[in-house]
């Protein structure tokens, strides 16, 4: 299989645990058009030797991180992202980041496109909790190139415990776009066509509101 793209991140925060069963989650959000999601992760191993020999081999899932990019983060997205709140009380959305904000869990999703015996098959990927975090502000100054820069932020995943077999992640494959859309909202709880750029209130609005996998 060879990948070909990445579209279409989502996010929805987890608004209840459910003992042996998924997280229920809120209303999700778009959060931007994609320039990549590098997914690396970490297991525990064990080794038994006998005989002079590997006798048993077993690893299990610890952790994973994410590190995402998109074109362009809105103060809505990352308020719903990162636990900051917008005030909005002198008419303008002014994004405000405090020490103790909390970055809330969430469910997090995109779909890759694949080329499977020829045929175009699109990857929905979604990880069932992940809390993320922003990275360092980047910028430079214009030059007789042009340079395109990007937001990039850093998300940790964890296992849903009692879930399975303390399940993190699944997986499907669709045969058209659409069902991979389609997918990723049913997983998100996003209904209708999501906005690109803008996006609802978040519930913290003041005033008037390894082994790595990569998709490219």
């Amino acid at each position: 299989m060879a990948t070909t793209g990445i579209k279409h991140p989502v996010f929805a925060p987890i608004t209840a645990r459910n003992t042996g069963a998924k997280p229920t989650y809120g209303t999700g959000v778009l959060l931007g058009k994609a320039t990549k999601a590098d997914i690396t992760i970490n297991t525990a191993e064990g080794k038994l030797y006998a005989d002079d020999a590997l006798a048993e081999y077993d690893s299990k899932f610890q952790s994973g991180s994410v590190s995402l990019g998109v074109d362009e983060l809105t103060p809505a997205k990352k308020a719903a992202l990162f636990g900051y709140t917008i005030d909005s009380s002198s008419g303008k959305q002014i994004l405000k980041k405090g020490a103790s904000d909390v970055a809330p869990h969430g469910g997090f999703g995109y779909y890759k496109t694949k080329k499977i015996d020829g045929a175009r098959k699109y990857e929905v990927k979604w990880m069932y909790d992940v809390v993320f975090r922003e990275t360092n502000d980047n910028a430079e100054t214009a030059n007789e190139n042009v340079n395109f820069q990007t937001s990039e932020i850093a998300g940790e995943i964890l296992p849903i415990i009692g879930l399975g077999n303390d399940d993190w992640s699944e997986e499907q494959i669709c045969d058209t776009e659409q069902a991979a859309i389609t997918a990723l909202h049913t997983y998100a709880n996003i209904s209708g066509t999501p906005s690109l750029r803008s996006g609802s209130a978040p519930s913290n609005t003041k005033g008037g509101s390894s082994t790595t996998e990569s998709g490219k």
